[in-house]
């Protein structure tokens, strides 16, 4: 498997945000874990209620020192304990914690396809590892975070709907 170098994913975002300013003004970095850890019980119930409307899951495991390299493995687990935290709810209530993940958007995960880095089922097993894989390579040679790598891709494909405005600026 050939995997695009980081570089050129992010300069492709970056001339479509309208340059590396721009695009960095969109990417949201996650926490570090000394502040994940600080993060009370109810807060982490409150993000997934609301993406959820029910939840049952010890956040523990969450604060503990979750491997990042293996983030799939999270979800896995997520969706193996919580009800309903499967496909990318998990992600996405994880990324609003600040929690470092990538998520397979549909534009990640056609990125992911074009480029033969995943193909069959989108949530197997098999597609979390292969999608794991690169994401841990492109945090390698970029020094970014996974959050940081999949709004990039995100960014750099797919439909540009993301746009600052000049008040943000």
């Amino acid at each position: 498997m050939s995997i695009e170098k980081f570089e050129s994913i992010y300069e492709r975002a970056a001339l479509r945000k309208g340059g590396t300013a721009q695009l960095e003004l969109l990417l949201n970095k996650p926490l570090p874990r000394s502040e994940l850890a600080k993060i009370p019980d109810d807060r982490w119930l409150a993000a997934f209620t609301e993406k959820v409307f029910q939840c049952g899951i010890s956040w523990n495991v969450v604060r503990k020192k979750w491997p990042s390299e293996d983030i799939t493995g999270l979800w896995a687990y997520l969706k193996k304990h919580g009800q309903r935290l499967g496909g990318n709810t998990g992600a996405y209530a994880l990324r609003q914690m600040g929690v470092d993940t990538f998520i397979l958007s549909s534009d990640v995960e056609s990125y992911l396809r074009n480029y033969g880095i995943i193909d069959g089922g989108r949530d197997t097993k098999r597609v979390h590892l292969a999608a794991n894989q690169a994401f841990n390579q492109w945090k390698e040679e970029s020094g970014r975070s996974l959050s940081e790598i999949s709004q990039v891709i995100a960014y750099s494909c797919g439909d540009n709907r993301v746009l600052i405005s000049a008040s943000e600026q």
